[in-house]
């Protein structure tokens, strides 16, 4: 099993980490990828430069044993879509199982190619604060795709983290300490 988290990680913060660790000791995959996003088709956050976010995920994540930082969505031209991160990711690695958040989950029929997305992996879903599981049709049609764990939940938004930056703000303990002085160096 190779579980694949991706996400803005922008920055990444202790929940993030938190996650991973969770996941590392409970679910016990082969391989953990965190897949920065390059492109991301939903979201318009140019705070920080891409290349620096991946130095700075790539230091925060490499630390836990088993986790790899890859920058496959660097590689791909364009929007950073899940079905292709996916389908470049799927003639590597074999099992490959996809890490969302329930709100995610509930959002997931309007993804970009869903149909590609369970083609390639099945969707591990994290309980999230503030989510309630609700079916949806596509659920309904693929329930052998989709495993929900019983996950604790610890909230902690990188949109928080980035105000809290932007008003001067110290971030220590929201942050790992090599995130921390990567903020501290580079968005300061």
């Amino acid at each position: 099993m190779v579980i694949i988290y991706g996400g803005s990680f922008n920055p990444p913060t202790i929940a993030h980490v938190f996650m991973v660790k969770y996941i590392m000791n409970e679910v016990k995959p082969e391989q953990l990828l965190v897949v920065p996003t390059y492109l991301p088709p939903h979201k318009n956050v140019t705070d920080i430069d891409v290349y620096e976010k991946f130095d700075m995920v790539k230091e925060t994540f490499e630390e836990i044993p088993g986790v790899k930082v890859t920058d496959i969505e660097y590689d791909l031209e364009g929007v950073s879509y899940t079905c292709k991160t996916l389908e470049a990711l799927s003639k590597k690695y074999d099992d490959l199982y996809l890490l969302i958040g329930m709100d995610s989950f509930l959002s997931f029929p309007k993804w970009y190619r869903t149909d590609k997305i369970l083609s390639y992996s099945k969707i591990l879903v994290l309980k999230r604060g503030g989510y309630e599981f609700k079916s949806h049709e596509l659920y309904e049609k693929n329930k052998d795709k989709f495993v929900f764990l019983d996950n604790p939940v610890f909230e902690l938004s990188s949109t928080f983290v980035r105000e809290q930056i932007k008003k001067g703000n110290d971030v220590r303990f929201f942050v790992t300490d090599t995130t921390y002085e990567y903020i501290s160096e580079y968005l300061r």
